[in-house]
């Protein structure tokens, strides 16, 4: 069955090399997107959002043609994010809980339309009735434990749950979309009873061993790679006598605040979050779109297909569509990071766009889109139209900066060396 994902894979590549297609959009080197290049745009987003760290990584199945350090992963001691550099990816996980869940349902140990408490006996009272289908499409109205919740590692979920557990849901579940940490939480715990493992050891086993991922960790196993960690300004040196630290895998240090203040990784062992590289995701967004981690096509479109709500961006849980036909974004932004993964999926583009960061609440979307430009033109933002100098208003005592002009109006950053990609 393998072998028939990887057959998918590479028929899928082939789409690019068609009559007529521009040659940017395959083997080109020239990379440009309106006369900048992705190397250029980069570190310009990094200035502009003071962001320390960046790896970036291009899919153009089923090559991974571009895997890219910029800056440092670690400002204090002056160690630079390379392509094996591992980012937590905050929300974006919640896009493995779902493979999980469905694989699950593959398995026939899960029905999609069942009620979370027949596989979680903890759900609180009030949440009785939300069913597994309502939880992975963020349709289940179910309270945010995180906002409520002060966390410390270890909390078990019902202790996570008590702040909220008398709140029933928002709005009659499946009429909306509200993302909740609470629906993905619960369904960890499903994972957990469904499949008699731990969430974690089933994810691992199913998703990250199955696709030969090295590279990417839960938080709890983050402390227990081999560092080599100079103080005192000094370079690593223990790769000259251990093969290990020769381009080591090695996780950033998050950072909230312009004063880079690291984030404690015990910020993250609450929950089952994911550290991994730009390289080891845009493997993962390969598999996905062959048979190499689900085979029913119908659990597919689940995943594929933005679900019925009124949401203003069509979403399927964790994915956003935004319009473009067949673009679908999975982001997060958690502990002293942020990501995202853009997929064109449409046959005449599948090109796949992995930044993460290692600078919390950073939008990374126009990023990779410009980065997705650089390839074909098509892809890439849509330029603001500007306004007829005959157009321009009058200015009113009531009149404020639109969202737009505040974004456009940024002051001007601190002076700080510039990030160059990491050799």
């Amino acid at each position: 069955m393998k072998k028939s994902g990887l057959v998918w894979l590479i028929a899928a590549s082939a789409a690019f090399v068609t009559p007529g297609a521009p040659a940017a959009e395959r083997g080109n080197s020239e990379l440009l997107f309106q006369g900048k290049s992705v190397d250029q745009m980069v570190v310009e987003y990094m200035r502009e959002n003071k962001i320390p760290g960046v790896a970036v990584a291009i899919v153009q199945a089923p090559y991974i043609t571009r895997v890219t350090g910029y800056g440092y992963s670690d400002s204090a001691r002056k160690l630079l994010s390379a392509s094996r550099t591992l980012f937590q990816i905050g929300q974006m996980a919640e896009a493995y809980t779902a493979v999980a869940v469905l694989q699950l349902v593959e398995d026939g140990k899960v029905k999609l339309d069942d009620p979370i408490e027949q596989y979680v006996p903890l759900t609180p009272a009030p949440w009785h009735g939300v069913t597994v289908r309502q939880l992975l499409q963020h349709q289940s109205g179910l309270p945010d434990y995180t906002k409520a919740t002060p966390r410390n590692p270890g909390d078990p979920p019902a202790q996570l749950f008590q702040a909220v557990a008398e709140q029933g849901p928002i709005f009659p579940p499946g009429s909306q979309y509200a993302p909740s940490a609470s629906d993905y939480l619960l369904l960890q715990l499903l994972v957990e009873t469904a499949s008699g493992q731990s969430y974690e050891s089933f994810v691992r086993a199913r998703q990250f061993d199955r696709l030969g991922l090295k590279e990417t960790f839960f938080a709890g196993e983050i402390p227990q790679l081999p560092r080599d960690l100079p103080e005192g300004g000094e370079k690593p040196k223990k790769f000259l006598q251990e093969a290990v630290f020769i381009n080591p895998m090695e996780p950033a240090v998050g950072y909230r605040d312009d004063d880079l203040k690291p984030v404690a990784l015990s910020e993250a062992l609450f929950r089952a979050a994911i550290y991994s590289s730009a390289s080891d995701i845009s493997i993962w967004d390969m598999a996905l779109a062959g048979d190499l981690l689900l085979k029913n096509a119908d659990l597919k479109k689940l995943i594929f297909t933005p679900a019925s709500t009124k949401a203003a961006v069509p979403t399927s849980g964790p994915w956003r569509f935004p319009g473009r036909p067949g673009l679908m974004i999975a982001s997060g932004s958690a502990d002293g990071f942020s990501s995202i993964l853009c997929r064109f999926t449409d046959p005449k583009d599948l090109l796949c766009v992995t930044v993460l960061a290692n600078r919390e609440n950073v939008n990374l979307e126009p990023l990779a889109l410009q980065i997705a430009g650089a390839y074909d033109a098509a892809l890439g933002p849509k330029p603001t139209p500007k306004p007829s100098p005959s157009a321009t208003p009058t200015a009113a005592p009531s009149a404020s900066p639109t969202p737009s002009a505040k974004a456009t109006a940024s002051p001007t950053p601190k002076p700080s060396p510039t990030p160059t990609p990491a050799s």
